[in-house]
């Protein structure tokens, strides 16, 4: 009834495709693997004393196609805080609202 489940290739197998200019300003796109996840979230767990949850909520101002903004999406869960995102500008008067609103501890990628 049901087929077999493949084996994933966690080296070479994406879990997302991000848009990026990198540094020629030019559109295209870039591939994240599990292995970048993966490892990238053993890190994260390295640089706190608290585990699995850090800080309670982190503010994030960086657009979601943004690699910094995607590893938020990805680690929150797993570290369990609430990951604050905005598609607004990023004013100072917009990102003071948010702060006060949530009462954020931590922010990441200001641009």
């Amino acid at each position: 009834m049901y087929g077999r489940v493949n084996e994933l290739d966690t080296e070479n197998a994406l879990c997302a495709i991000i848009a990026t200019s990198g540094t020629t300003g030019l559109p295209k796109a870039a591939g994240v693997t599990y292995k970048n996840i993966a490892l990238g979230t053993s890190y994260f767990a390295t640089r706190y004393t608290q585990s699995p949850r850090p800080y309670k909520s982190a503010l994030v101002l960086s657009p979601l196609q943004w690699y910094s903004a995607l590893y938020h999406f990805f680690c929150a869960p797993i570290h369990m805080y609430t990951r604050i995102q905005t598609s607004g500008e990023p004013t100072r008067e917009h990102v003071y609202a948010l702060i006060n609103k949530y009462r954020v501890r931590r922010i990441h990628n200001i641009f």
